[in-house]
């Protein structure tokens, strides 16, 4: 029959949970300037920015982090690349 273990979750799920490193907190503010300043004063190497594109101001700061972003020579990758490549 079935029987209950106590092993942690992890043992036995298949998948991973990953966090996010930065949170803007973009679905509480529209002020995309705002936005993109958070970004931008805690990008660093390895960073996993959270935001929802279902806000215009965060399509907008997007747009601007990945353009400055991509200016000062990061690179965008899925997280399945930034952490098993």
């Amino acid at each position: 029959g079935n029987t209950m273990t106590n092993q942690p979750t992890a043992a036995w799920c298949p998948f991973r949970a990953w966090l996010w490193t930065i949170d803007p907190m973009d679905w509480c503010s529209s002020n995309s300037d705002g936005i993109t300043r958070k970004v931008l004063s805690k990008a660093k190497e390895n960073s996993i920015i959270l935001m929802h594109d279902s806000y215009s101001s965060t399509v907008t700061a997007a747009l601007r982090v990945i353009d400055e972003l991509q200016k000062q020579g990061y690179e965008f990758v899925t997280v399945d690349e930034l952490l098993f490549d």
